[in-house]
């Protein structure tokens, strides 16, 4: 939950990640992406407290972070994104891990 720092402060929480931006739409989208990143931790937390709700947010979850990861590995040598390496890999095992979980818990 922790890309919440990057709606508040972008820049602060783009420098994590080593990444700069100076173009106004695409801070806005870095914003955007921390309060979405956010909102995702959010429903994990609740979700695991409301089993009916568990795999519906699972998957959804999933399918947002298979999408970053998705877009981290068809831009990999991209200079720029190189911060984002460590997210796309995270976001891979987190991918995986659901995965299990889901298949079973089916």
């Amino acid at each position: 939950m922790s890309p919440i720092l990057q709606f508040f402060l972008p820049q602060q929480g783009l420098a994590l990640s080593q990444i700069q931006l100076q173009e106004p739409a695409a801070i806005l989208f870095a914003q955007h992406w921390g309060m979405m990143a956010f909102c995702m931790g959010l429903l994990l937390i609740w979700a695991a407290k409301q089993p009916i709700q568990r795999k519906p947010v699972l998957v959804l979850v999933a399918l947002e972070k298979l999408a970053l990861v998705a877009l981290i590995a068809m831009n990999w040598q991209t200079q720029s994104l190189q911060g984002m390496h460590l997210a796309g890999i995270f976001d891979a095992v987190c991918v995986a891990v659901i995965a299990v979980f889901l298949l079973k818990n089916r």
